[in-house]
C-alpha cells in the first residue's frame, strides 16, 4: 500500500517510488519558503498584547518548518534504486503535501505533453514517460491518501 494510516490517521506512513522523489522535494522546498514568509510576518505584526495567540501560531510554524526539514534530509539519504521510499509525518502536514504535490505531477504532464504535441523536440520522449510516470504515482498516492483519511484506524 501507498499511504498507510495510523491513529484517527494522525500519523502517515508514504511509500514512494523513485518517480515521485523530484516532485515532493520540490513541494517540501515551496511550502518552507511559504511557511517562513508567513512567519516573517506574523514576527513582523507582533503585539505585546496578543503575544501568547501569536507566540503559539509561530511554534506551531516552526514546528512545521522542523518537519519538512527532517523529511527533506530522509529524501536527500541515499537507498537502493529498488526499494520504495518511505517517510513518515503527521497526517496534518503531509496531506497538503501529497495533494500539493500531486497537483504539481500533474500540471508537469500537461506541460510535458503540450510541448511534446508542439514537436519542439522537447521533453523527449523519455522525458515525457518520467513525466506520465510521475503523474500516475503521485495520482495512486492522492487515492492512497483518501483512503488513509477515510478508513483510517481509530
Amino acid at each position: 500500500m501507498k499511504v498507510v494510516g495510523t491513529g484517527a490517521p494522525r500519523m502517515l506512513t508514504v511509500r514512494l517510488k523513485s518517480c515521485e522523489i523530484n516532485v515532493l522535494r520540490d513541494e517540501l522546498h515551496h511550502r518552507r519558503a511559504v511557511i517562513t514568509e508567513a512567519v516573517a510576518a506574523a514576527e513582523a505584526k507582533s503585539t505585546p498584547r496578543r503575544a501568547d495567540d501569536r507566540d503559539a501560531e509561530i511554534q506551531h510554524r516552526h514546528d512545521e518548518l522542523a518537519l519538512i526539514s527532517r523529511l527533506l534530509d530522509q529524501l536527500h539519504t541515499w537507498s537502493p534504486q529498488e526499494q520504495p521510499r518511505e517517510i513518515v509525518g503527521p497526517t496534518w502536514l503531509l496531506g497538503p503535501v501529497i495533494r500539493g504535490a500531486a497537483g504539481e505531477a500533474v500540471e508537469r504532464l500537461l506541460t510535458a505533453v503540450g510541448e511534446f504535441c508542439e514537436d519542439r523536440g522537447t521533453p523527449t520522449p523519455e522525458q515525457l514517460r518520467a513525466a506520465v510516470d510521475s503523474a500516475g504515482a503521485w495520482t495512486a498516492t492522492l487515492i492512497g491518501l483518501d483512503f488513509a483519511e477515510n478508513h483510517g484506524v481509530d
